[in-house]
Parts: structure tokens; sequence; C-alpha cells
């Protein structure tokens, strides 16, 4: 007899939800024949051949990541080592060797903006029971009933947020409509204390990270069964709407930090350069 499947099943990796047969039209076909589609604003990667392939019987797992659409250096995927689900921003510049920790303050107020977006998102007023009573609008196949579409999924709230994560947010609007698969409602109010972000440099660039460290009692990390949608809930939440929302006043800041490493860049070029010319002409240094 089958097993009465749970969202927590798919917190195996071998789950049949991602693998499928080759030749077949989605993810998750074994187990139904519909399936979500990403989440707005984010796409599917390619299907990979999975390692318990057989000769007569090929089998494709599922890479756990999804791309952001018109951002390419952008990407939220689920992390093995650590179980969380991690979204990136990547920038890169030929001049980072002059990039320094010091002048990433622009980039560090748009990422804390973002953060708070990404708290002020998971907020979402609705409990389980009315969430019910409106017709399980994050099932497959659902829409809000006419008689909730006033209420609306998709809403922002400074004063809810700020209410339920104990500071201040002035970086969120006292109230805004967003799209309303875009929320995630909050209900023990542990993924909404979850999250954490970052801003890192390395030698060929720049990474503004994102995650999420919420997991069930049996340790299945379900933000990523939000953004990626189950076979019974459509996917949902704020990652791809705040990447797109910040993707221009990022790209700002960053074009400040780089052009900041530009001008020390060409200024050292040109003090080498003299240095150069100097020595050629036979001019010791300081004469």
């Amino acid at each position: 007899m089958p097993r009465n499947l749970t969202l927590w099943d798919y917190a195996d990796m071998t789950h049949p939800f991602y693998t499928t047969m080759e030749g077949a039209a989605v993810v998750g076909e074994p187990l139904r024949d519909t399936y979500p589609d990403s989440l707005a604003g984010t796409r599917k990667p390619d299907m990979q051949a999975s390692p318990i392939s057989t000769p007569s019987q090929t089998e494709f797992r599922e890479p756990l990541q999804l791309a952001i659409e018109t951002m390419p250096s952008a990407g939220i995927w689920q992390k093995d080592s650590s179980g969380n689900t991690v979204m990136s921003i990547r920038r890169r510049s030929r001049f980072m060797k002059m990039v320094e920790y010091a002048n990433l303050d622009g980039i560090r107020q748009t990422a804390q903006k973002m953060f708070d977006w990404l708290q002020g998102m998971s907020v979402g007023p609705y409990t389980m029971k009315l969430l019910r009573k409106m017709g399980h609008p994050y099932g497959l196949g659902k829409v809000v009933p006419s008689r909730y579409k006033g209420k609306t999924l998709g809403n922002v709230s400074r004063y809810r947020t700020a209410r339920l994560t104990g500071k201040p947010q002035p970086n969120l609007p006292t109230q805004s409509k967003v799209p309303d698969m875009t929320v995630i409602n909050v209900q023990s109010g542990k993924l909404l204390r979850s999250w954490r972000f970052s801003v890192t440099l390395d030698a060929t660039g720049l990474s503004v990270n994102f995650w999420n460290t919420a997991k069930s009692e049996r340790d299945a990390p379900y933000p990523w069964f939000l953004v990626h949608g189950t076979t019974k809930m459509q996917p949902h939440g704020p990652w791809a709407h705040v990447a797109k929302q910040f993707e221009q006043e990022l790209n700002m800041a960053w074009l400040a930090v780089t052009n900041v490493a530009w001008r020390k860049s060409s200024a050292m070029a040109g003090v080498m350069g003299q240095e150069r010319a100097m020595r050629m002409a036979g001019i010791p240094n300081g004469g």
C-alpha cells in the first residue's frame, strides 16, 4: 500500500519527487501528472542524470537550484552541507585587488534593506485555519476565492513586522501591496527568525548572500519546499521579488565601489609608469 506522503518526506533528496524517468515532461511525474510551475521570477534548471541510474533504466535528478530570471548572476539553491536555503547575488570586477571592505557601506545598506524586506514578507497574517477557509490558496491550481480578494495574500506591514521581530523596521513601508505568491504567512515564527545575510569578497568578485536556517522537528528544510513547491503546494515566497526590487540599487552601489577601485588602479598604474620612465632615463628615485 503506498505511503501517505507528507510535506516532510521531501527532505530526502532521493525522494521520487526529485527524480523522473528519461523523457518525462516534468519533475515529480512518478508521483502525479501535475506539478507546480516555478515561483514567479525563477526558473528550474535542466535535469541531470542520477547516479542511481542503471544500464536499463535512466533516472534524472533535479538539481536543487533555481535561477532568477533576468538576473544571470543570481540564484537560489538548497545547500547539502548545511541544509539551508540560500539566495546569492554575485557581482564581479577586474579591479577586485583594489576593492576593500571599508568601501562596502553602500552594499551593506542595500543588503540590510533586502534582509528587512525578506523578513517583512515572511509575516503574512493568515493562520492555517483561515487559509483552509480560503480554500487553500497555495494549493495546486488554487486561486483566492472572490470573497477573500479584498484581504489579499500579498501585503507588507512595517508595524506588524516590528511587533513580530521585536525591532524597528524603518526600511519597510507602513503598508505595501505585493504579488500574492510572494508572501509567507507566519505560523510558529521560526522561519521569520531564521533569516540571515552576509556580504563577502573574494579574488573575483562580491557575493551578497541571504539564507534561511529554518528546519522542521525532523530537520526538513521547509523554506526550500516553499520556494520550490511540492506536488501539493504552489511555490511562493519573497526571494525573487526582493532580488529584483533591489537589483538596480545594488548595481549602483557596486558601481560606486568599482569606480573607487578603478581610480586607485589608475593612480597606481600612473605612479608605476612614472617610476619606470625615470629608471629608463637614468634618474634616481626622488631625483
